[in-house]
């Protein structure tokens, strides 16, 4: 089995090293972060330390030290969707659990569901690769929320991907070996999360 301590980091590269659209800000200065998740908001998580912030695409490949073709590429997606800056943090949990919330701005209404789009299939293609169990799940309540749960024997991963107005969000978790999860499954802290998150965003996000 392959490190614990690196599995939510790859969980979330095989998306960033494409197209780095899946973290992003709600708005420009320091109050572009308001529409991460906050406190305690996914269940058995809290927000660990300060987020990453990315008010442009040029930031964002500095921000995140891609080079080369990669980085040409990821400019390019970036500004062609109208990206208009980046925001992600880190969540943990006990017992080693991890986590991350991302949020995307775009000037243009396409920008959001292609983000949303991309990043949830590559996120489904890498974990599909990697594990025997994985499966694709929906949330009652967020129309556009799609996400994968990938399970290889007591570790699971959860991602999540949707969007609200101007806005692509991401959020997701890591649990360990021996880490306690809920009876309704590893996906049921991020989509509380999520849940909470819009209410608090009252259906805008620009």
């Amino acid at each position: 089995m392959r490190s614990s301590a690196g599995r939510m980091a790859r969980a979330v590269a095989a998306a960033v090293a494409a197209l780095a659209v899946m973290s992003a800000v709600a708005m420009a200065g320091d109050s572009a972060t308001g529409y991460l998740l906050r406190g305690r908001e996914q269940t058995g998580f809290r927000v660990s330390g300060s987020p990453q912030v990315a008010p442009t695409a040029v930031a964002y490949v500095r921000e995140h030290q891609l080079t080369g073709a990669t980085a040409r590429t990821v400019k390019r997606l970036l500004t062609g969707y109208g990206f208009t800056g980046s925001a992600q943090e880190q969540l943990v949990g006990a017992g080693g659990r991890q986590g991350f919330s991302l949020v995307a701005t775009f000037s243009r209404k396409s920008g959001p569901v292609a983000a949303s789009n991309y990043l949830y299939t590559a996120v489904y293609d890498a974990e599909y690769d990697e594990h025997a169990h994985v499966r694709r799940f929906l949330a009652s309540g967020v129309a556009t929320l799609r996400g994968v749960l990938a399970v290889e024997g007591r570790v699971a991963t959860v991602n999540v991907y949707w969007t609200e107005g101007r806005c692509a969000l991401g959020s997701g978790a890591y649990f360990p070996a021996g880490a306690r999860l809920s009876t309704a499954g590893a996906e049921a802290p991020v989509v509380a999360g999520v849940r909470a998150q819009r209410a608090r965003m009252r259906g805008r996000c620009t």
